[in-house]
């Protein structure tokens, strides 16, 4: 914080603020993937190659450290014999009934009201 913006460096560092905080409000956000997001997220692999951000709260839930100790959903489907299509809609309906960034980016829409339009909501439509 700072004590007296009069100074020189007192306004270099507000222009540092502002700088940061226009970079962080502007930002792509891409809530369907779990980025930047207000609440802590986990990292969970798909595949190999694929992952997701879910929630912490999530994350600690039994089903999904099975998922996470078994090295991603694929191999916990594999390991489970699951099929892996089953288990990518199992986590998508977690996702939405427990993630709400997630929900409102894939499933929510707001109709503008002049034109009738619906779109997707704030959170999935500045992906």
């Amino acid at each position: 914080m700072i004590t007296e913006v009069r100074t020189p460096e007192g306004i270099r560092q507000v222009l540092r603020e502002n700088d940061d905080h226009n970079r962080r409000l502007f930002e792509k956000i891409r809530p369907a993937y779990g980025g930047r997001l207000p609440i802590p997220r986990e990292k969970l692999r798909i595949d190999t190659e694929r992952f997701i951000l879910v929630p912490d709260y999530l994350y600690r839930t039994p089903v999904f450290q099975q998922i996470a100790e078994a090295g991603s959903l694929a191999a916990f489907a594999a390991r489970n014999g699951l099929s892996f299509d089953k288990c990518c809609d199992f986590l998508n309906g977690e996702r939405i009934h427990y993630d709400f960034e997630y929900w409102a980016a894939t499933c929510a829409r707001i109709k503008d009201k002049k034109s009738g339009k619906s779109s997707p909501s704030f959170c999935g439509g500045r992906s």
